[in-house]
């Protein structure tokens, strides 16, 4: 069971519709998005049954991470991500992380370049356990304690190439 999302440097859905040109500028960039047209796409799409019924999405809980010096996916098009879970969709359970002065990355609380960075690998240190927060978020604060210890053998790189489909199919 899906029970929410945790987002970092992401935009609304259907925000490029379907143009690589908006892929690359409002909704990365330029955070000139149309809100109130992709709420009305997600509600057409939900009455003709294409996508579930967001109603489903109102218990969820949602986390979204924008760094303040991401100039990759600019703070707006997170602003306009919120709006369309907090205000489109009426999700009121949300963290909101967009006061950190992080690069565009992964955010952790030991490991990584500097918090402002944006370069490979691109994970930063920004004295946040983003993905520690993400889990008690979603199953509360009673988790083990991580490995005290990162195991550099469990970073794997992988092409991801077979997931991506043709040049449209994540927009």
């Amino acid at each position: 069971t899906i029970n929410g999302a945790a987002i970092v440097a992401g935009g609304p859905y259907y925000c490029a519709e379907g143009q690589m040109t908006s892929a690359l500028t409002s909704c990365m960039s330029t955070g000139l998005i149309d809100m109130n047209g992709i709420l009305r796409y997600i509600k057409a799409q939900e009455k003709a049954q294409a996508i579930d019924d967001t109603a489903n999405l109102s218990s969820h809980k949602v986390l979204m991470w924008s760094g303040t010096n991401d100039n990759t996916v600019s703070q707006s098009v997170m602003k306009s991500l919120a709006y369309m879970y907090q205000t489109g969709l009426g999700v009121n359970d949300t963290s909101i992380y967009f006061n950190y002065s992080s690069g565009h990355a992964w955010i952790t609380d030991y490991y990584g370049s500097s918090c402002s960075t944006t370069a490979s690998p691109y994970i930063n240190n920004c004295d946040f356990d983003l993905a520690g927060e993400s889990f008690k978020m979603f199953y509360g604060p009673d988790l083990k304690d991580r490995a005290a210890k990162m195991v550099g053998a469990n970073l794997l790189a992988f092409d991801q190439v077979e997931f991506g489909g043709g040049a449209m199919a994540s927009l």
